[in-house]
């Protein structure tokens, strides 16, 4: 059992390190992150003219709340792209918004961004989800391409930034993957432990029926004899008393009773704890079961209500035998088998 529960804090701790890398990455009301490489591919004008293509405009947003405009100029066979300008940003809600400008930017989701001017809406598409392979291979097809700064500078950070964005997505889905393991291993775990205790409970009560039938006519006298004996004795009189005034037994009592049944049935409790780990409540309702109390005697010596005690009985038949039962099956096993 201790195996499990290590495998469960395991899944756990899993869960709650995806849950927190993922927070990490977002920022906005609505968790969309605007960090990284987006693309214009669409603009819609006021007068209703609607272009979808012939676009090489991107924006690159750092996680410094600066941003850079990049668009591609031919010239001569070759293209370059150039940084048109910069700027800052700040975040209002989910809202985008350039420092001292006419237009923001709405957050769709965490792959589409609307920016609004007066004259005109533009959508924007994020690199997200892009695999290194991919990459690499956008750099292959665009050789040749120069990308520079006002200053003539290269712009190193314009793939670096996507392959970034790409690499901690990748984490994310491996951290995944890692939970979905662990809970597959854990249900497996779980399953292979039930197994276990259930062919264990199948084995004590085979040697338990096996004991029974080992009986002889006179040990089965004897033990109604003894039966009849405490049926008829001062305590057991006292407790059908007590339940029918409503008083609840005295850690005296218990301590009396257990002698009691020790003497009935001595491998009762160690029969029992075999079976399943009791809590001592759950000790207390088989022990008054095993002298044929009803569950409102039941109910009233333990101070619980007769559908606390239904409850507890038909909840100890489910735990060992590992199948549905009622109440009455519960104490059917208690008073013929134990």
């Amino acid at each position: 059992m201790k195996h499990i529960s290590n495998i469960f804090s395991a899944l756990l701790l899993a869960i709650l390190f995806v849950a927190c890398s993922g927070q990490k990455e977002q920022s906005g009301k609505d968790g969309f992150n605007i960090v990284g490489v987006w693309q214009l591919v669409q603009e819609e004008w006021i007068n209703g003219d609607v272009i979808t293509e012939g676009f090489e405009h991107y924006k690159i947003c750092y996680d410094d709340q600066t941003f850079l405009d990049l668009r591609c100029h031919p010239e001569d066979d070759d293209d370059f792209f150039c940084a048109v300008n910069g700027g800052q940003y700040f975040l209002q809600d989910s809202v985008y918004q350039q420092v001292g400008a006419d237009w923001s930017g709405r957050l769709v989701n965490d792959t589409i961004m609307k920016v609004s001017y007066p004259d005109k809406t533009q959508t924007w598409k994020a690199y997200l989800g892009i695999s290194a392979t991919t990459m690499a291979d956008l750099k292959e097809e665009t050789q040749g391409i120069q990308y520079i700064n006002e200053k003539g500078h290269p712009l190193v950070h314009f793939f670096s930034l996507a392959k970034k964005r790409a690499e901690a997505e990748r984490k994310y889905y491996y951290a995944g993957a890692a939970v979905l393991i662990l809970g597959i291993l854990a249900a497996v775990g779980y399953a292979l432990h039930s197994r276990r205790r259930r062919r264990h409970v199948e084995r004590l009560l085979a040697q338990f029926k096996v004991e029974r039938q080992w009986d002889t006519d006179e040990d089965k006298k004897q033990r109604e004899a003894n039966e009849m004996r405490f049926l008829q004795s001062d305590f057991y009189q006292q407790l059908r008393h007590k339940a029918e005034t409503d008083k609840a037994m005295k850690q005296s009592d218990w301590d009396e009773l257990e002698a009691h049944v020790a003497k009935l049935a001595p491998d009762f409790q160690q029969k029992l704890t075999a079976l399943h780990q009791l809590s001592l409540q759950e000790l207390r309702v088989c022990l008054l079961l095993k002298i044929h109390l009803s569950p409102a005697e039941i109910a009233t010596l333990t101070c619980k209500t007769q559908s606390a005690i239904t409850l507890t009985r038909s909840r100890l038949y489910k735990k060992v035998f590992n199948k549905k039962g009622s109440a009455k099956d519960w104490d059917d096993f208690i008073i013929h088998n134990l």
